[in-house]
């Protein structure tokens, strides 16, 4: 009986061994490994490793990159490592209030909790607690906090609005169908995109919203006892009015409620004749 050895082949980059000369081919043709000293990714020094924590959450990746000495996906598998998790920019608030030694969840209804055993803070809306925070004040009862733009997840303290319940249920309505006429207007072809954000003539948008009121009009002269063509008509004049103020980000639910504030001060006509 022969003895067949066989022969180890092995990269220099990444200390990768194979036994078939066709793979270590491939291997070396495709340029998948990745040269790098041994122990790359776990030999992290005390300095880096806390100016990572301090800094991975909303850190600019450029900046990162600079001041580590490292490669993204090698600070990326790190921070995995010690479960630290990247926030999205409406989101940095939590981080200046709370400090770095908290953790968060996402509910299924897209709103954000947070949680810190040392402020002894367990599962709160993390919204509600920024608010707080930025006051100096508990909120009132029978109050929400209400974000502007709809982004559960854009907690910043401009786009959070202390609000009523009843006008929370209200505005929440609002919302919704100011998002269904905008997504159905921008699958027809009426908004166009400028750096990623939809963009339209304000012009355009405003002769489109008076046309309707103009139908309406027309449909109310011909016939004044056809009351659903004529619903139809000023129907056409709300889609086209929420539509353009969702698509240019306009808070129109909470600029309605101001606006009816205000008109309940105001002197019998305004002050005006007609």
């Amino acid at each position: 009986m022969k003895n067949y050895r066989i022969k180890i082949l092995q990269c220099s980059n990444c200390q990768r061994k194979f036994t078939q000369k066709n793979s270590f081919k491939r291997h070396i043709k495709n340029k998948t490994c990745i040269k790098r000293p041994y122990n790359y990714y776990e030999v992290w020094s005390k300095k880096d490793l806390n100016f990572l924590i301090n800094n991975y959450g909303w850190g600019n990746i450029n900046e990162l990159i600079k001041k580590l000495n490292r490669k993204w996906n090698a600070i990326q598998h790190k921070a995995n490592k010690m479960k630290i998790k990247r926030i999205r920019k409406g989101n940095c608030d939590i981080i200046r209030i709370l400090g770095n030694n908290f953790n968060y969840t996402i509910t299924n209804y897209g709103y954000m909790l947070i949680s810190n055993p040392k402020l002894k803070i367990s599962m709160m809306m993390a919204h509600r607690y920024i608010w707080e925070q930025a006051n100096k004040r508990k909120i009132p009862k029978k109050h929400y906090i209400h974000h502007k733009d709809g982004n559960k997840l854009n907690n910043n303290i401009s786009n959070l609005n202390l609000i009523k319940s009843t006008e929370h249920q209200n505005i929440g309505g609002i919302t919704r169908i100011a998002k269904e006429c905008f997504k159905i207007a921008d699958t027809h072809g009426f908004w166009k995109r400028k750096k990623g954000k939809p963009y339209r003539n304000v012009g355009e948008a405003l002769c489109l919203i008076i046309s309707e009121v103009s139908e309406a009009f027309e449909s109310y002269r011909k016939n004044p006892k056809n009351k659903e063509h004529f619903t139809e008509e000023l129907a056409d004049v709300l889609i086209r009015l929420l539509d353009f103020s969702y698509g240019m980000d306009l808070h129109i639910e909470t600029a309605l409620y101001k606006k009816i504030k205000i008109n309940k001060k105001r002197p019998y006509k305004h002050g005006k004749k007609f």
